[in-house]
């Protein structure tokens, strides 16, 4: 999990939303959910069926921090900014801001990442499972709802949500939470 997921869950925002849209079939799934953390235990399982690669990579990498950004663009600067990063000379504004390589190319960063892992490829050269970083993990969204939606010519789409329902029940000896769904046809 990424230090800004985290940060967004000590501050109290548990709640996320997925949505896979398949504009071709006209179809859609609308997930929203409470975010959880994996535990240790649930992480450890899941790192150790990555690639030795994607290990070194998520040592090299703290997801979502950033490697380097840019001064604020003027808008005269953003105009005359080349597409693809190609520093155009001492007239663009970013020049100085950015390291440029042999091939007048900005460097964006990218080498930053790429020192941190060979750095990590040196460090676990020797070691044959490579361990769990301890800023890394996983979240899981726990289904609240899930929208389907089916689109139609005449804007009649069907729209139908899934709600879930909590409860608990007796079982004798103690109460169990249990859970239900209900099924809401939408209006278009």
């Amino acid at each position: 999990m990424a230090a800004g997921d985290e940060q967004q869950q000590q501050q109290g925002n548990r709640w996320a939303a997925l949505t896979f849209h398949w504009q071709a079939v006209e179809r859609q799934v609308r997930i929203e959910g409470i975010v959880e953390s994996l535990s240790r235990e649930e992480s450890e399982t899941y790192w150790r069926t990555r690639e030795r690669g994607s290990q070194i990579g998520a040592w090299a990498s703290q997801q979502s921090r950033v490697l380097w950004e840019t001064e604020p663009l003027s808008e005269s600067a953003s105009a005359s900014a080349p597409s693809a990063g190609v520093i155009n000379g001492a007239e663009n504004a970013n020049a100085d801001a950015a390291v440029i390589n042999k091939h007048d190319i900005v460097d964006d960063g990218r080498s930053i990442l790429e020192d941190r892992v060979k750095e990590m490829e040196a460090r676990f050269a020797d070691v044959e499972e490579i361990p769990l970083p301890p800023f890394w993990g996983g979240i899981r969204i726990v289904p609240e709802s899930v929208e389907f939606w089916q689109g139609r010519k005449s804007r009649l789409h069907d729209r139908f949500r899934y709600v879930r329902i909590h409860g608990e029940v007796e079982t004798g000896v103690e109460t169990a939470k249990t859970f239900q769904w209900k099924i809401q046809r939408l209006s278009p």
